[in-house]
């Protein structure tokens, strides 16, 4: 059975939208714009892998990236680097926390949930010009089939 990793991707990120209320906006793919707003996930696939357990059945393992992206504080009184800090914070522990409870997923299909270490760097995503942090978080979804 193949695996339809675009409808995997977007019951993901409709499951962020509710879970991760920390996060101004969600969004099932990258969109070239992440607008003014933060903190933005972004959810996009990378890797598959599809190992055989028999002659009738498998699994596959789908890595999903859920992209965090945080404005940086710029000086502004409003919008402090100890504000850009707990947002990200706020993000990350609500991304376990959905990660915890959401191991198995009757829409999705996927019966396991494994988070890898996450990396995160400081840039300009796109062509706005706005200096933001990415925090990247690796998830191998597992469904069998």
């Amino acid at each position: 059975m193949s695996i339809d990793c675009g409808a995997l991707r977007h019951r993901f990120a409709a499951l962020l939208r509710t879970y991760v209320p920390a996060a101004a906006l969600v969004f099932d793919a990258e969109p070239g714009d992440l607008t003014d707003a933060s903190p933005v996930l972004v959810v996009d696939r990378g890797n598959r892998a599809r190992p055989r357990l028999t002659l009738r059945g498998g699994q596959t393992a789908v890595l999903l990236y859920v992209d965090c992206y945080i404005t940086v504080a710029t000086g502004d009184p409003g919008y402090t680097a100890a504000d850009q800090a707990d947002a990200r914070d706020a993000v990350a522990q609500q991304i376990d926390t959905f990660v915890d409870t959401h191991q198995t997923d009757s829409l999705g299909g996927w019966e396991a949930i494994d988070q890898g270490e996450s990396s995160i760097e400081l840039g300009i995503f796109n062509d706005d010009g706005i200096s933001r942090f990415r925090e990247r978080v690796p998830l191998t979804i597992t469904l069998f089939g």
